[in-house]
């Protein structure tokens, strides 16, 4: 049996190894050819299998893997690239799937996941990005599917913040603008508003406390006027329509968002209310009031694709 640096011919007649071997089987260095005396595998040997470290390469000639490798498949740190030779992954492997820490590529050559990995799924905590670039979910993973906690974000700059399962928006949690201004708090499901939840506008005044079924103003809910500070429908509503009419005299209500005081400003040298000095509002036009009985309407929360992988 060999020992040492040899050739091996392909029954054909190429050469099909040239490199170490140990007792008639490749060990230590040595190189893989094809057919056409394309290399095929450069690296070390054990037993016949890939071992250690090494570059495995298309019968075109495109490299595939560089890394290491343990009894002929990917084991530790490495390098995955698809037959175009575009990078597809680097970081820990373990038998050939991705284990550990890792870094997952767009065809592109964008990133696309950054994170842990258990048996190839995206597991524990990691980010997920579109293929332009943009983030689209920051938080916990479970067998690849978007779990427990986490941030999920809207192509139009919106964003969520809250509990997931099943790889879906489900639970508490609460949607912002683009500007970081909060528009909604409450319960959700499938993505969309769902059951309980408070309604903002975008100068942070409330719009609508109440329940909600599918993104809509569904069952019971009150509307606000333009500045949040009183009730001006109390009732039954149907897949964002009121079944009832306005108050014609609304009447200030406590609500989520606290309200000035009524107490007129005091004059620099009257004595202080004992009211608290009310923070001014922001200058910001408010929303027109609508003009019929349909109160301002929810546009429903996008129904966005939310799968653990692309």
């Amino acid at each position: 049996m060999m020992t040492g640096q040899g050739e091996y011919y392909h029954r054909e007649g190429y050469l099909e190894y040239k490199g170490g071997f140990d007792k008639g089987y490749r060990a230590g260095t040595g190189t893989l050819y094809g057919p056409e005396g394309q290399v095929l595998y450069e690296g070390e040997w054990n037993n016949n299998a890939y071992s250690r470290y090494g570059k495995l390469y298309s019968q075109e000639g495109t490299l595939l893997y560089e890394g290491y490798w343990q009894r002929g498949l990917n084991n530790g740190r490495g390098k995955l690239y698809d037959e175009d030779g575009n990078l597809v992954y680097e970081g820990n492997f373990v038998d050939g799937q991705y284990y550990g820490t890792g870094k997952e590529y767009w065809p592109n050559g964008n990133l696309k996941y950054e994170g842990r990995f258990t048996k190839g799924l995206y597991t524990h905590n990691g980010k997920l990005y579109r293929e332009d670039g943009q983030l689209e979910y920051d938080g916990w993973w479970d067998s690849g599917k978007k779990a427990d906690k986490g941030k999920y974000y809207w192509e139009d700059g919106s964003y969520y913040e809250g509990q997931f399962a099943n790889d879906q928006i489900k639970g508490k949690g609460k949607h912002y603008y683009k500007d970081g201004q909060l528009k909604y708090d409450g319960d959700w499901a499938n993505g969309l508003y769902q059951g309980k939840g408070n309604l903002y506008r975008e100068d942070g005044t409330l719009l609508y406390s109440g329940s909600f079924n599918k993104g809509l103003r569904h069952g019971s809910g009150k509307l606000y006027n333009d500045t949040g500070e009183t009730v001006i429908y109390d009732g039954k509503w149907d897949s964002d329509k009121m079944l009832g009419e306005p108050d014609p005299t609304p009447k200030p209500e406590a609500s989520p968002t606290p309200a000035p005081s009524p107490t007129p400003k005091p004059s620099p040298s009257a004595t202080p209310s004992p009211t608290p000095k009310p923070s001014p509002t922001p200058d910001i036009e408010a929303s027109p009031e609508p003009d019929d009985d349909s109160g301002a309407q929810v546009s429903p929360t996008p129904e966005t694709s939310l799968s653990g992988q692309g």
